[in-house]
């Protein structure tokens, strides 16, 4: 119990996601269930595991979530924002990490979705 108070502890300091997000996607009795292959492993290891199960419970990216619901496609959000289809489809399919993209793109993309720049984040 200590192991796993710790590392989801590290997990959550590491990500700055919120406690009730990570335990909706892996309950404290699955990390508990984890403290035996993971207590000794490089606590990254334990990290990218929990990251693991966040994408498969988190399936949709906050963009994607947000732009659906404003009713916008991808290549309208692309035309009245100004940032290129390609990058917007990047972002959603999760093949580009919108945390790690110029904060103007996403200021951009805020301003036409109505929301502020850093609910677009995943964190």
């Amino acid at each position: 119990e200590y192991w796993a108070g710790w590392a989801l502890a590290y997990y959550q300091w590491y990500t700055c996601r919120t406690f009730i997000r990570i335990n909706e996607a892996v309950p404290i009795s699955k990390i508990l269930d984890m403290y035996y292959v993971y207590h000794e492993m490089d606590i990254m290891h334990f990290v990218d595991t929990i990251n693991e199960f966040w994408d498969e419970y988190y399936k949709e990216t906050n963009l994607k979530r947000i732009r659906k619901y404003s009713g916008l496609s991808q290549s309208e959000l692309a035309d009245m924002s100004g940032v290129p289809l390609r990058q917007i489809q990047l972002f959603e399919q999760r093949q580009r990490d919108i945390n790690h993209t110029r904060a103007i793109d996403v200021v951009k993309l805020g301003r036409v979705l109505g929301c502020k720049p850093e609910e677009l984040l995943q964190i």
